[in-house]
């Protein structure tokens, strides 16, 4: 014997809900309604079909109560000056980066970095010279 438990309730012929309480239902539980309309709620959860009964019953009533719950209205809040300043800054900072990307460096670097007129200075030290 099977103690699995599937509620029905035919959302379009219930004369309790107004137009757009089906219409939320519809919206926002597509995959538990059949092609007419009508709600399921399955419970196999159970090991005797009247706490399967229980089950399915409590679980209708959570859905319906989540779905036709009033949603509350967003407030829209202004982003902090700070805080757009901060992105601003950081954006310009990026835009430095990328501006001196593949630039050539002035001509009187070479490619370690150094200035050509400091290349070998201190090989001619008396320092240098008297370690090697």
């Amino acid at each position: 014997m099977s103690t699995r438990v599937t509620l029905y309730f035919d959302v379009g012929a219930c004369a309790a809900l107004s137009a757009s309480q089906r219409s939320r239902i519809r919206h926002q539980l597509p995959t538990r309604l059949t092609r007419d309309d009508v709600l399921y709620v399955v419970s196999s959860k159970h090991r005797t079909q009247s706490a399967n009964r229980r089950a399915a019953t409590e679980r209708f009533v959570e859905l319906l109560a989540d779905v036709l719950r009033p949603t509350k209205p967003r407030k829209k809040t202004a982003i902090p000056t700070a805080t757009r300043r901060r992105r601003l800054e950081q954006k310009r900072r990026r835009g430095e980066v990328k501006r001196h990307r593949g630039q050539a460096p002035p001509a009187d670097i070479d490619r370690s970095g150094h200035r050509a007129h400091d290349v070998g200075r201190n090989r001619d030290s008396k320092k240098s010279a008297s370690f090697w």
